[in-house]
């Protein structure tokens, strides 16, 4: 995790396709397996990266709410450090 964070282009290159036509034999279907396998895997990390950099931007918002005498706590100063203003563009891109 890098700090200061900063703004980010990202992309996700979908190695394996989601859809296809239907297999016609064992080993079409086991291949499709493996499609489908790593093609769900990519799609939660990319929710999971989402749903971190939300909880982020959660925890900035939320300390902006902590009076001022209270934000020179070492303990909110710690907690604070999670949140960020950062923007993440997110380019999917299916092969």
């Amino acid at each position: 995790d890098e700090r200061p964070r900063r703004d980010a282009l990202i992309f996700a290159v979908n190695m394996w396709q989601p859809r296809a036509t239907e297999p016609k034999s064992i080993w079409q279907v086991m291949g499709r397996q493996k499609d489908l396998q790593y093609a769900s895997r990519g799609k939660s990390h990319v929710a999971r990266q989402e749903q971190l950099h939300r909880l982020r931007h959660v925890v900035r918002e939320m300390g902006k709410l902590v009076p001022e005498d209270r934000r020179e706590d070492p303990m909110f100063k710690e907690l604070a450090s999670y949140g960020c203003p950062s923007v993440m563009h997110l380019v999917r891109l299916l092969s």
